[in-house]
C-alpha cells in the first residue's frame, strides 16, 4: 500500500511540476504580450471617430458650436506638439518561413551575420503581430526581417529600436535569463 501511495505522490509531484512550467511559459507570454501591446499602443493612439481633430492654431476656437440642451460644449483643443512616434523601416524587408529548428538568434545570425545574433528583437519588433514570446516560433510563420543596416542609418528607426531592445532585454530579466539580458542591454546602449 505504501509504494502504491508513493508512485501516485511522484505522478502528483510531476503533474504540479508540468502545470508549474506552463503557467511559467502563459504568464510570460502574457507579460510580452502586454509589453508588446503597450508599445504598439504608444506607436498608434486610437482616436475614437466621433472625436474631434485637433485645431492647428495656438489661439483656441472663438465660439462653440450650439448643443443639445443639458450638453456642456466640448473644451478648444489647443495644437498638438508633441511628434509621433517613429517606426522601423521596411522598405527592402526580407520575408522569411519559420522551419523547425528556427530561432530568432539564428535568424538574426543568418540575415544579420554570425556576430549580431542579439538583434533579434528587431525581426521582433517587424513581426509584431506574429510573434509574441521570442522564445517560441513556430514553423509556418511568416516572419519579416528588416534591412539592418537602413534601420540603423535612420536616427528615428535607430532610436526605436534601441528602445524595443530595452524591452526585451526586461523580458529576460523576468525569465532570469541574465546573460541574454546583459547582452541586450549592453546592444542598445552600443546604438
Amino acid at each position: 500500500m505504501k509504494r502504491k501511495t508513493r508512485i501516485s505522490k511522484l505522478r502528483l509531484g510531476k503533474a504540479l511540476l508540468c502545470l508549474a512550467r506552463k503557467a511559467q511559459i502563459s504568464f510570460m507570454s502574457l507579460l510580452l504580450f502586454l509589453v508588446l501591446g503597450v508599445i504598439s499602443c504608444a506607436t498608434q493612439p486610437a482616436v475614437p471617430s466621433n472625436t474631434p481633430k485637433p485645431v492647428t492654431g495656438s489661439t483656441p476656437a472663438r465660439n462653440p458650436a450650439p448643443t443639445a440642451a443639458g450638453q456642456k460644449p466640448a473644451p478648444a483643443v489647443e495644437k498638438t506638439t508633441a511628434p509621433r512616434p517613429s517606426t522601423i523601416i521596411l522598405e527592402g524587408a526580407r520575408r522569411h518561413r519559420v522551419v523547425w529548428g528556427d530561432t530568432l538568434s539564428s535568424l538574426s545570425k543568418k540575415y544579420y551575420g554570425k556576430e549580431n545574433g542579439y538583434y533579434f528583437p528587431i525581426i521582433m519588433l517587424a513581426s509584431s503581430g506574429v510573434v509574441f514570446n521570442p522564445d517560441v516560433i513556430i514553423p509556418g510563420m511568416i516572419l519579416t526581417i528588416p534591412d539592418l543596416n537602413k534601420n540603423l542609418a535612420d536616427p528615428q528607426a535607430r532610436s526605436k529600436i534601441k528602445s524595443y531592445i530595452k524591452d526585451t532585454a526586461k523580458i529576460y530579466e523576468w525569465k532570469r535569463d541574465t546573460k541574454t539580458k546583459n547582452r541586450l542591454i549592453q546592444l542598445s546602449n552600443s546604438l
